[in-house]
C-alpha cells in the first residue's frame, strides 16, 4: 500500500467515527422532551374538545328544560270561559278552574304523586306544580282527540273539566345522574337529562294591584299563590362526562350567582323569567 492510499484510509476512518456517549444522551433527552410536549399538546387539545362538547350539550338540555317549564307556566291558571257574570258596574268571565294555578316547595315534594302535595324538609332542588285546563289546542291530543298531560296520557275529566296538574321535580338516580321529571296522574317520567338542580322564585303582587310583582320570594314565603304573577326559573346543569381534573380548579356560578367549586363534572346555570299570562291582565 502506498503512502497516499494509507492516508486516504485513515481519513475515511476518521469521517466514519460515531456519536459520543454525551451526544447520544443529549439527543435522547431532546427527543423525549419533544415527545412529552407533543403528548401534552394532544391531551390538552382533546380535553378542550371534550369541554366544548360538554358545555354545548348542557346548553341544549337547559334550553329544552326552560322551554318546557316556560310553556307550562304560561298556561298556569288557564280555563276556558263558561259564561259572563254581570253586575251593575262590571262584567267578568266565569271560568271553571277554581284551584290555585301554582304550588311549589323549596326543597322538593315529599311525594310527587300524592294529593294533596306536601313539602319535604330536606333537599337541594325546588319542585313545582302547574295547574290549568287542558284542551286539544294547548296540549298534544291523544289519538282519540282527548287532551294529554306532560307524559302523553289522556287527561281524565272531573265534573266536565279536563284539569291538568303537571308536577316538575329533579330526581337523582343511583348512578349519580340527575333528571328533570314530570309527574302527572299516577306516573312520573324523565324529560331532560343532567338537570342537577331546579331553583324557583315567585313574583308576588299586592291584592290592591294584582298585575304587578312587588317582590320575588321563595315558595315558602309566598303569601297567596293566587297573587303570583311571574316566576324566575333557574336550572343548574351538569355535564354527562367528567371533563375537569383536580388541577383545573374549575368553578361555576350557581342559581344565586355565587361562585362555587366543581369536581370533575362541568356545571352551568341557566335562567329565565316567565310572566303568567292568565294573571297579568
Amino acid at each position: 500500500m502506498t503512502r497516499a492510499h494509507h492516508a486516504a484510509a485513515l481519513h475515511l476512518r476518521g469521517r466514519q467515527r460515531g456519536f459520543s456517549l454525551v451526544e447520544l444522551m443529549v439527543a435522547m433527552v431532546l427527543g423525549l422532551w419533544l415527545a412529552a410536549a407533543a403528548l401534552q399538546l394532544g391531551w390538552r387539545s382533546s380535553q378542550t374538545r371534550l369541554v366544548q362538547a360538554a358545555y354545548a350539550e348542557m346548553n341544549d338540555n337547559a334550553q329544552m328544560a326552560l322551554q318546557l317549564l316556560t310553556r307550562d307556566l304560561q298556561l298556569a291558571g288557564y280555563s276556558a270561559a263558561q259564561g259572563v257574570s254581570a253586575t251593575t258596574q262590571t262584567s267578568t268571565l266565569v271560568r271553571g278552574l277554581k284551584a290555585a294555578p301554582l304550588f311549589a316547595c323549596d326543597l322538593g315534594f315529599a311525594a310527587p304523586l300524592a294529593s294533596p302535595l306536601t313539602c319535604q324538609t330536606q333537599g337541594d332542588s325546588s319542585a313545582l306544580e302547574v295547574v290549568f285546563e287542558a284542551d286539544a289546542h294547548n296540549t298534544s291530543p291523544t289519538s282519540t282527540g282527548l287532551p294529554a298531560d306532560c307524559l302523553g296520557n289522556a287527561v281524565i275529566p272531573t265534573d266536565g273539566l279536563y284539569l291538568s296538574r303537571h308536577r316538575y321535580v329533579v330526581q337523582t338516580l343511583s348512578t349519580g345522574r340527575s333528571e328533570l321529571h314530570c309527574a302527572a296522574g299516577q306516573s312520573s317520567q324523565p324529560l331532560v337529562d343532567h338537570v342537577h338542580q331546579l331553583s324557583l322564585s315567585f313574583g308576588e303582587a299586592l291584592a290592591a294591584e294584582p298585575t304587578r310583582a312587588v317582590r320575588y320570594v321563595k315558595a315558602s314565603e309566598v303569601v297567596d299563590w293566587g297573587l303570583v304573577v311571574a316566576v324566575r326559573v333557574c336550572v343548574l346543569m351538569q355535564s354527562a362526562d367528567r371533563v375537569w381534573t383536580s388541577e383545573d380548579q374549575a368553578t361555576y356560578l350557581d342559581c344565586q350567582g355565587v361562585k362555587q367549586s366543581t369536581s370533575n363534572h362541568a356545571r352551568q346555570s341557566f335562567q329565565t323569567t316567565v310572566v303568567l299570562r292568565n294573571k297579568s291582565s
